[in-house]
């Protein structure tokens, strides 16, 4: 009897799991930056951590801080300190903390259990191809390496021929004349293939270097009066992008509807003996991995139509500062700054090629054209008003055609 009913309690607290797994929330205790909602049963964020976890990922999503500078940020300048329970918390976040957080899938919307995937109806902190950079970011660390010079160019620029890492490095020059000791960056493919033989043994001086950087920056830098009017647009443009998404969502939705009510039917026959159970197995783990994909789908939609202002804003404000603040930042600056434009940095021959970030290239591809035409238009009209640069009485026809097809390719990108 005893062990009867230890079955039966097993088998309803395994439903029980299993059922809030399914309607998007964890059954367990909330990760770091979210908390507990005991009263709705739910997973919510935390106002005193979740921000500070938010930026703890952005340093990591850079490139340009280790586990260890992040961790560092975190508990000793942002003053980070875990929750304080009965008999533990209330400290520093550990190291092994910290990796357990840019590795959980929890922070892109993704439960995971037993091997199984679930979407999340928490407030999603990361997107999740965020997620996946970091954890290419983590297998690339996974040993410990000495510590290096502060080189702002050093570590995510590789030869475009052999594929090694670029290194840099500072040498010293006595100068007669001025009776000066001058230093003077240098960087150069490490040609650690045992399997090639790189040609490239010609090394770059930081100067040539960050001549072709602000080469790059400079084919995505665009006119604060320009950043003004395509903010005009796109706000102009906000009900009309809300409107086609939630059209999307309608859709999302009714697929999801359907999906369910096939598993329902599904659910039916087999308990009618129609199918069998190795039928019955197979149908519902394909539809199941099909609602599963429904709801991301459908939540990602839904965050999409929240955020994508504010990422085509960010955009916008990247392309109009960067150059300025590169010019002028602290190496670190400099790094982040450059990490951001794109990724797969590639130097060969004394030139750099890189994959533009895809929210950029609307502005490389576009953005020259458009200006040619505000310029003469500018000038001649002499607008009071940015609102005046977004009318149509205002602009030149080919203007506010040109204008628009940047705003809408760099709000493509950002849809996807």
């Amino acid at each position: 009897m005893a062990q009867q009913y230890s079955k039966d309690l097993s088998h309803v607290v395994k439903r029980g799991v299993e059922d809030k797994l399914k309607a998007g929330w964890a059954p367990w205790l909330a990760r770091a930056g979210y908390l507990n909602d005991r009263n709705t049963h739910s997973i919510i964020k935390d106002p005193e951590r979740y921000h500070l976890i938010r930026q703890a990922w952005d340093l990591m999503l850079s490139g340009s801080y280790t586990i260890s500078k992040v961790l560092y940020k975190l508990n000793n300048e942002w003053g980070y300190r875990t929750i304080k329970r009965k008999k533990i918390g209330g400290g520093p976040l550990a190291k092994s903390g910290l990796y357990s957080i840019f590795q959980d899938p929890f922070y892109a919307g993704i439960i995971t259990c037993k091997g199984k995937e679930y979407p999340g109806k928490h407030e999603h902190m990361i997107k999740i191809e965020e997620y996946d950079r970091v954890q290419k970011l983590l297998k690339k660390r996974g040993n410990p390496r000495p510590k290096i010079k502060d080189l702002a160019y050093r570590g995510f620029i590789h030869c475009g021929e052999c594929g090694c890492q670029i290194t840099g490095d500072v040498k010293q020059k006595f100068i007669h004349s001025t009776k000066e000791i001058r230093k003077y960056t240098y960087y150069a493919c490490t040609r650690k293939r045992t399997d090639y033989v790189c040609s490239q043994r010609k090394s770059i001086t930081n100067e040539q270097l960050e001549n072709l950087i602000a080469h790059e920056l400079t084919q995505i830098t665009i006119a604060p009066e320009f950043r003004q009017m395509a903010l005009a647009i796109l706000n102009k443009s906000n009900d009309t992008e809300i409107a086609t998404r939630t059209e999307i969502y309608k859709s999302q939705h009714r697929a999801l509807e359907e999906t369910q009510t096939h598993l329902d039917k599904l659910t039916q026959m087999r308990y009618r003996d129609l199918i069998d159970d190795e039928q019955f197995i197979k149908e519902r783990a394909n539809l199941e991995k099909q609602i599963a994909e429904l709801k991301i789908q459908t939540s990602s939609t839904e965050t999409r139509a929240e955020t994508w202002l504010e990422l085509t804003e960010k955009t916008f404000n990247f392309a109009t500062y960067a150059l300025n603040r590169w010019l002028h930042g602290d190496t670190q600056t400099k790094k982040d700054i450059v990490m951001a434009l794109g990724q797969n940095f590639l130097l060969k021959d004394g030139k750099l090629s890189l994959e533009l970030h895809e929210w950029f290239v609307p502005i490389r591809n576009d953005y020259a054209m458009v200006e040619r035409e505000i310029s003469p238009v500018r000038t001649k009209k002499s607008p009071s008003s940015v609102g005046d640069l977004v009318d149509n009485d205002f602009l030149a026809p080919d203007c506010g055609r040109h204008s628009n097809i940047l705003y809408h390719s760099l709000n493509n990108k950002v849809k996807r």
